[in-house]
């Protein structure tokens, strides 16, 4: 192999080291849904931050400052695509595909526990 290539790839498996295993309880729809539910919080502590800044006036109470302060606060809050609403609507959909994969994962569960049961019974009956 190439020795850039080996190189590229020892730096690789060292980075990957550090970081942790997507599946880490060996349940991929859980891990999924965990992260989803970061990603959820992640936006709503940004979207609190737009929140904060685009309501304060940080020009003044000059017409201009005022003026400019509604602009950003339409903008960024109160518009009903402003960022902020956008951002809540993101964390809501990311909570609600979290809950969908943990639907998921029960029903999984649910459905190997069935065709385990009647394999089991098949066999039995085959056997006995």
């Amino acid at each position: 192999m190439d020795p850039e290539m080996e190189a590229m790839i020892a730096i690789a498996r060292e980075r990957a080291k550090a970081r942790p295993m997507m599946v880490v309880d060996g349940n991929p729809q859980e891990e999924i849904a965990r992260a989803l539910e970061r990603h959820a919080e992640r936006l709503r502590l940004a979207a609190n931050g737009l929140f904060r800044v685009g309501t304060a006036n940080y020009l003044g109470d000059t017409a201009e400052g005022t003026s400019a302060t509604h602009n950003v606060r339409v903008a960024v809050v109160t518009h009903e695509r402003s960022i902020y609403n956008r951002m809540m609507t993101q964390a809501s959909a990311a909570d609600g595909m979290a809950d969908g994969m943990r639907r998921l994962r029960q029903d999984l569960e649910r459905r190997e526990r069935e065709a385990s049961e009647t394999i089991r019974q098949a066999a039995q009956q085959a056997g006995g």
